[in-house]
């Protein structure tokens, strides 16, 4: 008992003086991680239709325009060479019976359209194309680049329809199809800006 004793003080003694140095390394990691200006690129797969490149090319133009260039998503098409995953995004179709789109319909006992993902070395938006038709395409893009911004949905199970009527609530037929004042608010209570300086964005009804 005497012999254990020793190495666990030892080893409790380690850690505390290890999490002191590390906490503010990590608290200052997360404060660099949610400042103005953000560039990511998305790397889009080859095979995309023109209409889903547009819709792309649409959601990130509108996060550029009501953050007033703040929020960059530069597009580029797979094959790249020389990718930064600090700053990259892949952009991908994927079917329902794709792996971790089971998984989230499974886990909320809905119909995923769209899933951002930091599971792989680098995160991914993935699309699941054959269930958006009919539903705005750009909408569902603009949603999961504010899930890659850092945005969750406003709602949960003890208050599901808070946030309903802006672009980050879990259902896009209750949502918005575009960027409100609710989803800015969010947004700077992140990135630490003054969101009514942004213009020419949708109250929530």
């Amino acid at each position: 008992m005497r012999l254990l004793i020793w190495p666990l003080i030892l080893s409790i003694l380690l850690i505390v003086g290890f999490a002191e140095v590390a906490a503010p390394i990590v608290r200052r990691h997360n404060y660099a991680q949610y400042t103005l200006p953000v560039h990511k690129t998305l790397y889009l797969q080859r095979d995309m239709y023109d209409d889903q490149l547009f819709a792309v090319l649409e959601a990130a133009m509108e996060w550029y325009d009501v953050t007033d260039g703040q929020v960059v998503f530069d597009i580029r098409i797979l094959p790249q060479r020389n990718i930064d995953p600090r700053e990259a995004i892949i952009v991908m179709s994927v079917t329902p019976d794709f792996p971790e789109i089971l998984i989230t319909d499974s886990g909320n006992h809905s119909t995923t359209l769209g899933l951002y993902t930091t599971n792989n070395w680098i995160p991914a938006i993935e699309f699941v194309d054959e269930r958006i038709v009919g539903i705005s395409y750009s909408a569902v893009a603009m949603h999961e680049m504010g899930h890659a911004l850092g945005l969750e949905h406003p709602d949960d199970e003890d208050h599901p329809l808070y946030g309903a009527g802006s672009l980050m609530f879990s259902s896009i037929l209750l949502g918005s199809d575009h960027i409100t004042s609710l989803d800015l608010k969010r947004f700077c209570y992140l990135y630490h800006c003054d969101w009514r300086k942004f213009h020419g964005v949708p109250e929530v009804q």
